[in-house]
C-alpha cells in the first residue's frame, strides 16, 4: 500500500497560480490517481508507477528553486 504525501500536495498546492493552473492541477490528479489506482489494486497498477509522483515533485523542486532565487 502507498500513502499519498500530504506534505508534496500541501506544497504543490500552495504553487498555484493563474499561469500554472490547469497544468498542475492536471499533476495532482496523475499522482493521486496512480496510489488510488495502485492501492485499490487494479490488475495494470499492481506495481505502482512512480511517473506521476516524480513529476509532481520536479515541478515543486523547480518552482521552490524559482522563487528562492528570484527567478521569474
Amino acid at each position: 500500500m502507498i500513502d499519498l504525501d500530504h506534505v508534496l500536495l500541501y506544497q504543490a498546492r500552495r504553487l498555484v497560480n493563474g499561469a500554472n493552473t490547469h497544468h498542475l492541477k492536471g499533476l495532482i490528479f496523475h499522482y493521486e490517481q496512480a496510489v488510488s489506482l495502485h492501492n485499490e489494486r487494479w490488475p495494470k497498477y499492481k506495481t505502482y508507477n512512480r511517473g506521476p509522483e516524480l513529476e509532481l515533485r520536479l515541478f515543486v523542486i523547480q518552482e521552490g528553486m524559482r522563487e528562492f532565487c528570484g527567478w521569474a
